[in-house]
């Protein structure tokens, strides 16, 4: 018994490594996302004004059929592998293995980039990789811990847990006394760039930024306890400071002058080694557990206009802007520009019976919840969608629209979240069985990555397994981050040697028994749905087939030909058409869809053509087309019967779904127009 306990608390520690506060990453603020990759590498997509993607240009990615998947471009660091992503409103910053080098490209027009003028950069060819060289942080900085964005402002923790900040400081966000741009000109970086005062010997252990704000996590080493500082812009209490004043944009405001912030005593207060007090969680058959902590302030997360404390015992509090119901208190009253509103008098956020909270993020107005089952949880404004409820109704301000009112995000059929992503007016979450993305919410600029502008998440049948997962490339998934922060707790006996290329994604369930002669060269692609067999080939080929039959016979020939065709017979003269398969109107009146499905089968092998040709009638009052819903018809005896949504609006999601559920998957959308529109699929 004793040692199943260590392992469980091996195991434990491990997943909770997964989300452990050591490991950042801001995939999003505005209207674009970057994200990491298990090489080391970046993509990009959504708006791209200001050259934030890092591709050379100002074209927005994301928003037409061929610019995701493998037709995006990895960004160009001069192959320099990235460990962590921030990303600004119309920038984007990462950090590299190679720390502590850092670099910046997209709007600089303030200082954000660390360049020293106020240029843009990656809107032009020639303006990443090695024509962008690493940010001059200075000497006197030899590891970089942490870095975060807010709207146009950068802040990283160094060594020894010092903050530097540059970028706009209008409103005092970077804490250094005046309200003047730092990055913006000539020797402003570098060992001229100095660091944040926090107070006397106190150091840093996570910073935060939001919209034109800034926050600390502190480490008070006497009491083992964390506490919070927050300066910049104050106007709705999202500094905690008790009145909307700006902080740190004049002389003796910062270091200790700057109080800590009247926290309730269910976060300030630290906890025993006992078996209740705070969570780690882990999942094994479907079970979540409760574990120790160390101190009980975890995590914490700034929005546009909010802030959003998470403690180890899975608890939110929030304060900031709260005119739409974003702070989730059931009512729309601004938190922290009020000394009566902090201390005791902030209540926790209820999500619901027994609920613990792993991750919060917020947008611009929403925010949206991680639970310890890992399903999400979404409040505050909704018209584009990014609640995901399929309503477009914002939650958070009425009675009752709070706790186990509050309905759980469908991410699909037993879809669990890893990490939720809150943009400006959208949302994504990365999924926890194969580290892919979705998205939903407004859509303008292409950001949810889904080579279309239509918004999701705000109207019926949205979201659920309607919601396709963003196409970032073959075999390609999601990395949060990658830590490389010495170890809390190193191992009493380290392996000799150790491991030269250790696993960053540790099984989960590992064997209990595990083989005492494992494979020499196991397979970099195992099977995903092995099948169960009682008679295992005593005698494997040594050479077995690199792209083996998908869909095998289970009736294979007894009598195989001992001399088949060396190469198959190429037919220059095929069938003159494809299978046409008319859809007449269902009830005899104009008003329904009219027109054909073409299938031509083995089309480029295994590839069919769908020409979907629609006539819709005229509103004459209203002189606009009709965007009823419309019924495609029967394909193959009635196997595929679907629908074609509104087809004027450039929707084919209804086409899309005509075959889905049978296995065939999406190519591109080759030629759209008014009246015909062509759909390529592949299986």
């Amino acid at each position: 018994m004793g040692s199943l306990i260590i392992y469980l608390i091996l195991l434990l520690s491990s997943l909770w490594s997964e989300i452990s506060p050591k490991c950042f990453a801001k995939f999003s603020m505005g209207d674009h996302v970057c994200i990491l990759l298990p090489n080391l590498m970046v993509k990009c997509w959504g708006e791209n004004n200001e050259g934030q993607l890092g591709y050379g240009n100002a074209e927005n990615m994301g928003d037409n059929d061929g610019e995701m998947g493998d037709y995006l471009a990895f960004v160009d660091l001069d192959n320099e592998g990235v460990i962590s992503l921030a990303v600004g409103m119309s920038f984007s910053c990462s950090l590299h293995y190679q720390n502590p080098q850092m670099r910046c490209w997209g709007d600089g027009s303030l200082g954000q980039l660390g360049s020293e003028n106020d240029d843009n950069i990656g809107d032009d060819p020639n303006e990443l990789g090695i024509y962008l060289p690493p940010i001059n942080l200075g000497e006197n900085v030899k590891y970089v811990s942490q870095i975060t964005c807010g709207m146009d402002h950068v802040l990283i923790i160094t060594d020894n847990g010092f903050v530097k900040a540059w970028g706009n400081n209008y409103h005092g966000q970077l804490g250094l006394g005046d309200n003047y741009n730092r990055g913006d000109d000539s020797n402003e970086m570098g060992n001229q760039l100095e660091f944040l005062k926090l107070g006397s010997d106190l150091q840093a252990i996570e910073v935060s930024a939001g919209v034109s704000f800034s926050c600390a996590k502190i480490l008070i080493s006497s009491s083992s306890s964390n506490e919070l500082k927050c300066w910049g812009f104050g106007e709705y209490g999202m500094l905690g400071s008790g009145n909307d004043d700006w902080i740190g944009n004049d002389p003796n405001e910062m270091g200790d002058y700057l109080p800590f912030i009247n926290l309730p005593s269910f976060i300030t207060s630290s906890s025993d080694f006992t078996i209740t007090s705070g969570f780690f969680f882990f999942f094994l058959s479907h079970f979540y557990i409760n574990f120790f902590s160390f101190t009980q302030l975890l995590l914490f997360s700034l929005g546009h206009f909010t802030t959003g404390i998470i403690t180890q015992d899975g608890l939110l509090a929030m304060f900031g802007k709260n005119h739409i119901g974003q702070l989730g208190y059931e009512d729309n009253n601004h938190r922290g520009d009020n000394p009566s509103d902090l201390g005791e008098n902030l209540q926790a956020v209820n999500l619901g019976t027994s609920r613990s909270v792993i991750e919060i993020s917020s947008g611009d107005d929403h925010s949206c919840a991680l639970l310890d089952n890992l399903l999400i949880k979404c409040w505050g404004y909704g018209s584009w969608g990014q609640l995901g409820y399929e309503d477009g109704s914002s939650r958070g301000s009425q009675p009752n629209s709070m706790g186990n009112n509050l309905p759980y995000i469908d991410l699909g059929s037993d879809q669990l979240a890893y990490h939720v992503i809150a943009g400006r007016w959208f949302t994504c979450a990365i999924l926890q069985s194969n580290n892919q993305l979705k998205c939903w919410g407004e859509n303008q600029h292409g950001q949810l990555g889904y080579g279309d502008t239509l918004q999701r998440g705000g109207s019926n049948q949205d979201m659920g397994l309607n919601l396709d997962q963003v196409e970032i490339g073959c075999e390609l998934k999601v990395q949060i981050c990658f830590d490389y922060s010495p170890t809390l707790t190193p191992s009493h006996s380290p392996s000799n040697p150790p491991t030269f290329d250790p696993t960053y994604q540790p099984t989960f369930d590992p064997s209990f028994s595990p083989t005492n002669h494992p494979t020499d060269y196991p397979s970099s692609q195992p099977t995903q749905h092995p099948s169960i067999s009682f008679n295992p080939s005593f005698d494997p080929s040594f050479h077995p087939t690199a792209h083996p039959t998908l869909d095998p016979t289970f009736q294979p020939t007894n009598d195989p030909s001992q001399s088949p065709t060396a190469a198959p017979t190429v037919t220059f003269s095929p069938t003159d058409g494809p299978t046409v398969i008319s859809i007449s109107d269902d009830d005899g009146n104009d008003d329904d869809l009219g027109g054909t499905i073409a299938i031509g089968c083995g089309i480029g092998g295994g590839v069919i053509l769908i020409a979907c040709v629609a006539y819709f009638t005229t509103n004459n009052k209203k002189g606009s087309h009709d965007n009823r819903v419309y019924e495609l018809g029967n394909i193959d005896n009635g196997k595929y019967r679907k629908y074609c949504d509104s087809i004027i609006a450039k929707n084919y999601t209804g086409v899309r779904r005509l075959l889905r559920s049978h296995g065939w998957r999406v190519g591109n959308f080759l030629h759209p127009t008014q009246q015909v529109y062509f759909i390529f699929f592949q299986k």
